[in-house]
């Protein structure tokens, strides 16, 4: 054999020695990560009861969503005798009654609308009759023959009075009255001069100047305040007796 044939024989065993070591190491390593499991390692998975279960919480979100106000529970309906009031017709004829002006869905008690009717009547007129009362119960504009009936609206800002003044009697010093001007809203029924027993008068005008749809008038000489129904609100100061 030739010197030259004697190294490529040399040089093909040596390439062979490598290839089996590498192809070796390789097998090896493969082993050791394919390793089966111990044999503490269970079978099959366990069962976990849900009062043990673990709540993983979802990732926060990205996007800024206002939160959800919280719905309360329905406050409990008041009772009749919660929403009743004192009212006080003050003069010559003067009157005491005690009613409920709203019902508990906060609608005009139409009980409550003929009492005030009653106790709002012009000064000097007598009081009507049951036979009258009773033959105008249905009538939506007349308690009795010669008395109208008070706007009905009236009864929802009395009723703001009471809440925010209760065990307060309210005296009514003018309702309904024929003197005055055509544009007088006491001709009509739409309006009171009223005060609250104990209640500072500037205290009472300035709970009605919150109230929508409503005029109210600081009346300090005469010791009360005009309030009425109209379209939209306004605020004046009479200082006139």
């Amino acid at each position: 054999m030739s010197s030259r044939s004697a190294l490529l024989v040399t040089i093909g065993l040596l390439i062979g020695l490598l290839i089996g070591l590498t192809t070796d190491r390789v097998h090896a390593d493969v082993t050791v990560l394919y390793a089966p499991p111990g044999p503490s390692a269970p079978l099959v998975a366990s069962v976990v009861p849900r009062s043990e279960s673990i709540v993983i919480d979802p990732a926060p979100s990205t996007t800024s969503e206002p939160a959800r106000p919280a719905i309360s529970p329905p406050a409990a309906r008041p009772s009749s005798s919660e929403l009743r009031v004192h009212l006080v017709r003050v003069g010559e004829d003067s009157e005491e009654v005690v009613i409920a002006l709203v019902d508990a869905e906060g609608r005009p008690d139409p009980s409550g609308l003929q009492a005030l009717s009653i106790l709002a009547r012009p000064s000097g007129t007598d009081r009507p009759s049951e036979e009258e009362l009773t033959e105008h119960r249905d009538d939506l504009s007349w308690v009795a023959s010669d008395l109208a009936r008070l706007h009905p609206a009236l009864l929802l800002r009395l009723e703001q009075i009471r809440r925010a003044f209760p065990g307060h009697a309210i005296e009514l010093v003018s309702g309904l009255r024929s003197d005055g001007p055509e544009s007088s809203r006491h001709r009509t029924g739409r309006a009171l001069d009223l005060r609250v027993v104990g209640v500072p008068l500037a205290e009472l005008d300035a709970l009605l100047r919150t109230l929508p749809e409503t005029g109210v008038g600081l009346c300090p000489a005469s010791d009360l305040v005009h309030l009425d129904i109209r379209g939209d609100r306004a605020h004046w100061i009479d200082l006139h007796p």
